[in-house]
């Protein structure tokens, strides 16, 4: 019985060591692909400097002719040609009263003008009707 618990424990400590082993393996593994993108990602930040080295002069150069040829169009005597629309005013009717009989109430009083149409009609002439 002494034999297999000092199996059991010798078997343990071998698969400890396997597995202790796996995990430095991966993590070597992973070292090298991060090392990998490291050395690819500084390689593009050294190809955007490069970009950046003649692009930003360039636009510099680009921004500084383009003022200097907006200043000389404005300050050209030429003359400008501007089209302008001037609002017609709009006419007004004035307002326009209709007188209508109903065949209700024959003195109803119909009123138009303006945006609505009313009807006026006294109170005498409901209570009438």
């Amino acid at each position: 019985m002494q034999q297999t618990d000092w199996q059991k424990t010798l078997e343990v400590v071998v698969k400890g060591f396997v597995a202790a082993i796996v995990a430095l393996a991966g993590l070597w593994v992973l070292g090298w692909l991060f090392s990998f993108l490291g050395s690819i990602l500084i390689g593009l930040a050294g190809i955007v400097v490069a970009l950046l080295k003649f692009l930003v002069p360039v636009a510099v150069i680009a921004a500084i002719v383009y003022f200097f040829v907006s200043q000389l169009q404005s300050s050209a005597s030429t003359p400008r040609v501007q089209a302008r629309v001037e609002p017609k005013p709009i006419e007004h009717a004035p307002a326009t009263t209709i007188d209508a009989a109903a065949t209700t109430n024959p003195e109803s009083k119909v009123s138009v003008g303006g945006p609505s149409t009313t009807i006026e009609s006294s109170d005498e002439e409901k209570s009438e009707g």
